[in-house]
């Protein structure tokens, strides 16, 4: 679908017919639309971070209450297992939830990272393949004029 200049710009009076300006329009959007997605993945990422940080919040807690437990069961002279196994199980429910945060956080990372890198090395070839076709047609249009100036000379 190609987008009109007056399109975008919403007016019928500018009228410009220049498929090299579309194609730039194009390719901006284009670009815009990928840099949106990368957006929104670097935001997943930050969730998961922030949603580990929440887990070590939690976990720290549990972890000053559990030695306040045994503190006062140690004072106390008796603790109740039911309970410490009840604790030591949800700190280790948590632990677990921090080392698969870990992990998804490091693999959306390094998957992110390898499409930046992905899209960035397209991005380069096709600016490379603009230009070579660019000093290309360069080229050709100055061979065009020499021809027609030694013609000219000839006359």
């Amino acid at each position: 679908m190609a987008i009109k200049f007056g399109d975008v710009f919403n007016t019928s009076d500018l009228n410009i017919n220049n498929p090299k300006l579309e194609e730039m329009l194009n390719k901006t959007k284009n670009a815009a639309e990928v840099f949106g997605k990368k957006s929104a993945e670097r935001i997943e990422i930050s969730k998961k971070k922030i949603e580990l940080f929440d887990i070590k919040s939690k976990l720290n807690k549990l972890y000053e209450d559990f030695g306040r437990y045994q503190y006062n069961a140690f004072v106390n002279g008796s603790a109740d297992e039911s309970e410490v196994s009840a604790r030591i199980d949800e700190i280790t429910d948590l632990e677990k939830k921090c080392e698969e945060l870990n992990i998804d956080i490091e693999y959306a990372k390094e998957e992110f990272y390898e499409s930046v890198m992905n899209m960035a090395q397209k991005t380069k070839e096709a600016f490379q393949n603009e230009f070579s076709s660019a000093s290309q047609e360069n080229v050709d249009v100055s061979e065009l004029f020499d021809s027609e100036d030694e013609a000219d000379t000839e006359e």
